[in-house]
């Protein structure tokens, strides 16, 4: 897609820096474009999987402390001058529901995600989010490092 044409950008988000140097870039981008800037964060599913006591509690633990960094980083964008700025909190595997929702969903024209430091057996065996988006997103996928 022609990059004049970008109107709605989402930022997956994951409190890592790299994360939050694709929100200073996705917010640059809303800005110059007057695009709806979309925050997202997917709380993984399968990190929950290896905690044998898992409860209700970690749940609502997860989800507050989410809840509460996509509320920093919309005040952010909002305070740098994005008029439109959305939060969004999935529960799932991230790049299946970001690939194959969010971007449906919300009609996504351009997704940026920060370079994580996998390890190498999850990036083998398991692919690596920006790997998974580029093949499999309908629209543009930006990786930042």
């Amino acid at each position: 897609m022609d990059g004049n044409q970008y109107k709605r950008i989402l930022v997956a988000v994951d409190g890592t820096d790299s994360a939050e140097k694709a929100l200073k870039q996705g917010i640059d981008m809303a800005k110059k474009f007057n695009a709806e800037l979309f925050i997202a964060h997917i709380i993984d599913t399968r990190a929950f999987q290896s905690i044998s006591s898992y409860d209700e509690e970690t749940e609502q633990i997860a989800s507050a402390m989410a809840n509460q960094t996509l509320s920093e980083y919309a005040i952010q964008a909002s305070k740098a001058g994005v008029s439109q700025v959305t939060t969004i909190l999935r529960y799932g595997i991230p790049k299946k529901v970001l690939a194959y929702n969010l971007i449906e969903e919300h009609h996504i024209d351009l997704v940026l995600l920060g370079s994580t430091n996998s390890k190498m057996f999850e990036k083998m065996f398991l692919g690596s989010l920006s790997n998974y988006l580029t093949k499999h997103a309908t629209c543009d996928v930006v990786t930042i490092d």
